[in-house]
């Protein structure tokens, strides 16, 4: 699966960087990276905070902020694609409305270096114009049903089994299928077949979130495996990853 391979450092990859001296100036070691609280992987950078996970846009040190430039006699759509795909990236990529912002910011001032009015970005972003950035400190309590874009945890009522699982959609959703598939005991539900074992049932109302606001399916999936991988106790099916990726989360 694409999930796999994407997530695994194989050993000839870090093998090419210690024989390398050039290449360990900007790819340093995925230990020494992980023990640090930041990891960047492809294009994301993740960064482990207190108690979740935030990611954000990896730009290499070599980086130059060099693109098509709007006066070139380059193809008008090839630019309009280019502001449309960075500030597209902003959205997929930055897991808090505070780093979509920094980002936004610095694609435009890149941009306008490169010749383009601010008049042409606003035009042609991805979704600029409904971008607002969102007070980060809230009094109200989201019912845990509407939340989205997660990565959660259904425990058991009598043990210390728990399922772990990620989803896109409403959670609320999510649940319905779940107690669907417990109702007619259709194994594709991991925790049918501890219940059948066991006896056990799960604990619909402390299902609980791990991760939120999580928008790209791959971040959810790496982790989904995190989570799992950290909780021995999980019973869901996951893609297992390096161990080091594992002390990006507390």
């Amino acid at each position: 699966m694409e999930t796999s391979e994407t997530l695994h450092w194989t050993q000839q990859q870090q093998h090419k960087v210690d024989m390398d001296p050039e290449q360990q100036l900007y790819t340093p070691k995925i230990e020494n990276i992980a023990s640090n609280g930041y990891l960047p992987f492809l294009d994301i950078l993740f960064e482990n905070k207190l108690n979740y996970l935030q990611t954000t846009v990896f730009r290499k040190p070599s980086h130059s902020p060099v693109y098509l430039h709007a006066n070139s006699f380059g193809p008008i759509w090839h630019k309009i694609s280019l502001v449309k795909t960075l500030t597209k990236r902003a959205f997929t990529h930055c897991s808090t409305d505070k780093l979509k912002y920094i980002e936004l910011n610095t694609i435009q001032e890149e941009l306008i270096s490169n010749g383009y009015t601010k008049e042409f970005i606003k035009k042609h972003s991805y979704k600029i114009n409904s971008f607002h950035i969102r007070n980060t400190i809230t009094k109200q309590k989201v019912e845990i049903g509407n939340t989205k874009d997660v990565v959660y945890r259904i425990p058991c009522k009598s043990c210390n089994v728990s399922y772990i699982g990620e989803t896109g959609r409403f959670l609320g959703t999510r649940l319905q299928e779940h107690k669907s598939y417990w109702k007619y005991a259709k194994e594709r539900f991991a925790m049918v077949e501890h219940g059948l074992r066991s006896g056990h049932h799960p604990d619909w109302e402390n299902t609980s979130t791990i991760y939120r606001g999580i928008q790209n399916s791959h971040q959810r999936k790496f982790l989904e495996a995190i989570a799992s991988m950290k909780d021995p106790a999980s019973v869901n099916r996951y893609e297992e990853i390096p161990e080091p990726y594992l002390s990006l989360s507390t």
